[in-house]
């Protein structure tokens, strides 16, 4: 891509200049705020609407001294380029927008247009814009155009480009390249070198913590450790064994002299009896329980009245309370019917009669005026006894209805006093029901209904309670020292088992913290191996790294590219920083940047197969540039120069750009 020609007419204060490049390298010079980088912001701007910095929001206008925009002008940017061989033309015109409102004498500003050109023929934007995007990418077009472009990319974004330009290099070839790494493709498995980091990473932090937190918990077991006793735990169980035989032994002696004997057979006896009273008894409570249901059936009758009485004097409230209402909303509108009849009957009567004849203006006669002015009060007097009668007659209608609907209300207030004292009698009934229930099933066994051999029965039950009494209280003094000497057995179980306790939870205690400890050694063998592993990844990194960065830097000629860093605790951080004999971008002079700016774009073009005009800002700083096949446009501070001056260049590759003035 050649440029031939760029004009520009009041763009950014540049009133009308025009540059004849006609596709050479050339040279424009001028002062400070003489319009040589508005050549460069008119060029993108034509191409992508934003000027060389990427902004699309800059001033286009030409300004006032006071930084107001003058009105009436059109900015245009028109340009000639050779693509492939051909000659392309394109331009565009920005421009206010005036528009005369309805009621309003004079126009007023409402806006902006750009008109769109391509080859002197009017085009939609869209269209304009796919011509563009059929000719470069914005992005790719401002990397080969502008040196520091490519430098003030993000650095991700710069290293997936240079990544491409150095060609793809295979896992197999950077392990092939180092013995060390032979191991690696086992560790690897089936996953990437990147999800190897991130597996790693995890169990490393989660070993690392595990690691941390286990000699807190050894301690905590090592304090909640019982103190050692100087038992043998063998001769304790044999101990414990002998201890409880003998407390069985007074067991079983002490349920001989309490079961024994006679005690044994009274009490089977008493216990016989028992039974026998209690079917007894439960055979009166059923007959009692049968003669009370007569009157828990009558109960639920009368709660059966008692919910439907409820229910009544609820609907007799609700009738009570819309009546009343009703009667209230309506003689709410007597008083405006009142209102409005007073207004009517008020009314007098205003003659309109006309004495004159409308046609000839001459006056009537007087009788016909007379009989007209009778005529219109008579119908007057009727319109407004009509209308006195409607009134009137509505207002009876409503108070006649108010009045039904009041005593309407009576009607239901009587009916709901009689429900009340109906509910009030049968709550009284219930209450009696419930207490004759209630008595009934309180009641003890009635005697009559209970048999004849129930009192016999009972006094053999009250005489062998006293028996067995008599002959337990002669066998208290056995009883007593059994029980003493089973709780001294008690006791010295008691002891024995705290003791056979205390060793099995010291011995678990100790085996738990035995555990810790393998675990804490199988956990430093497993972070040593992740390490060694974590490593082999580092050094395919450096190796890979290594590897790429010859590819690339093998690209350019000035231009050196870092792509990865060692950081302080070992690790390998990805990167990608422009150096120039190991002295990174930031560091370089103005000359140096712009040189390695134009060693990228060298090479970003043989890439990209493209080779757009290249404009170089502040190129007096420049002594040598280095050789470019794009065409370059020197932008050179000329304090003489008070307006643009242009110069051909006569660029001869090893010794420079030397140039000779033409304009």
């Amino acid at each position: 891509m050649k440029l031939l020609r760029l004009a520009l007419r009041n763009f950014k204060g540049v009133k009308d200049f025009t540059l004849n490049a006609q596709g050479g390298d050339v040279t424009i010079y001028g002062d400070n705020a003489t319009g040589k980088s508005t050549q460069s912001d008119a060029f993108h701007w034509l191409l992508f609407g934003k000027d060389s910095e990427g902004r699309a929001d800059f001033e286009i206008k030409t300004l006032t001294p006071a930084g107001e925009a003058i009105h009436g002008l059109d900015h245009t940017v028109e340009t000639e380029f050779t693509l492939l061989g051909e000659s392309v033309s394109l331009a565009k015109t920005y421009k206010e927008k005036w528009t005369k409102k309805r009621g309003s004498a004079q126009k007023q500003f409402t806006g902006h247009t750009t008109d769109h050109f391509i080859n002197d023929v009017p085009v939609k934007k869209s269209e304009y814009d796919n011509f563009i995007k059929d000719i470069a990418d914005e992005k790719v077009f401002r990397l080969l155009t502008d040196p520091a472009a490519f430098a003030n990319l993000h650095w991700q974004d710069a290293r997936e480009i240079v990544t491409v330009l150095g060609g793809s290099v295979s896992d197999d070839d950077i392990i092939a390249s180092d013995d060390a790494l032979a191991k690696l493709p086992s560790i690897l498995g089936d996953h990437t070198m990147d999800e190897l980091r991130k597996i790693i990473a995890a169990r490393r932090a989660k070993i690392n913590k595990e690691l941390e937190q286990l000699p807190a918990r050894i301690d905590e077991v090592q304090r909640g450790l019982p103190g050692a006793i100087d038992a043998n735990p063998d001769m304790l169980a044999v101990n414990l064994a002998d201890l409880q035989e003998r407390r069985k032994a007074k067991e079983a002696e002490r349920t001989r002299i309490e079961t024994g004997g006679e005690i044994a057979e009274k009490s089977r006896r008493l216990a016989e009896i028992k039974t026998e009273l209690l079917e007894m008894e439960h055979k009166s409570r059923i007959s009692q329980v049968g003669a009370a249901e007569a009157e828990r059936k009558a109960l639920r009758t009368v709660q059966s009245d008692i919910d439907g009485v409820e229910r009544e004097i609820s609907r007799h409230e609700k009738d009570i309370e819309d009546s009343y209402a009703s009667a209230e909303e309506i003689e709410a509108k007597l008083p405006g019917l009142r209102e409005k009849w007073n207004s009517v009957d008020a009314e007098v009567f205003e003659c309109s009669v006309v004495d004159t004849c409308p046609t000839c203006g001459q006056s009537l006669p007087a009788d016909q005026v007379q009989e007209a002015r009778e005529k219109a009060l008579a119908g007057f007097n009727v319109n407004k006894a009509d209308r006195l009668g409607v009134i009137s007659a509505d207002g009876k209608a409503l108070a006649k209805k108010a009045k039904m609907l009041r005593e309407e209300a009576s009607v239901f207030e009587g009916k709901k006093t009689d429900a009340e004292k109906r509910l009030k009698s049968l709550q009284t009934k219930e209450v009696q029901l419930q207490k004759r229930i209630k008595k009934v099933e309180d009641a003890p066994p009635v005697q009559a209904t209970l048999p004849p051999e129930y009192a016999k029965l009972a006094a053999e039950r009250d005489a062998l309670g006293m028996d067995i009494g008599q002959l337990r209280k002669g066998n208290t003094g056995a009883l007593d020292k059994l029980a003493g000497e089973t709780e001294v057995l008690d006791q010295e179980i008691a002891v024995v088992q705290s003791q056979i306790a205390r060793i099995e939870q010291r011995e678990q205690g100790e085996k738990r913290i035995d555990e810790l400890k393998d675990r804490e050694r199988d956990l430093a063998a497993e972070y040593e191996r992740l390490e060694g592993e974590l490593y082999l990844c580092e050094q395919f990194t450096r190796t890979k790294m290594a590897m790429v960065s010859d590819a690339i830097n093998s690209r350019f000629e000035l231009a050196e590219f870092k792509m990865f860093r060692e950081l302080v605790n070992g690790g390998i951080e990805e990167c990608c920083e422009i150096t120039h004999k190991g002295v990174p971008w930031g560091s370089l002079n103005h000359g140096a940047r712009t040189n390695v700016g134009l060693d990228i774009i060298r090479t970003l073009s043989q890439h990209y197969r493209f080779c757009p005009p290249i404009f170089i800002d502040n190129a007096e700083a420049v002594t040598k540039l280095i050789p470019m096949k794009a065409q370059v446009i020197r932008l050179v501070v000329s304090a003489e120069d008070k307006e643009l001056r242009v110069a051909e260049a006569n660029t001869e590759p090893t010794q420079g750009s030397l140039f000779k003035e033409v304009v």
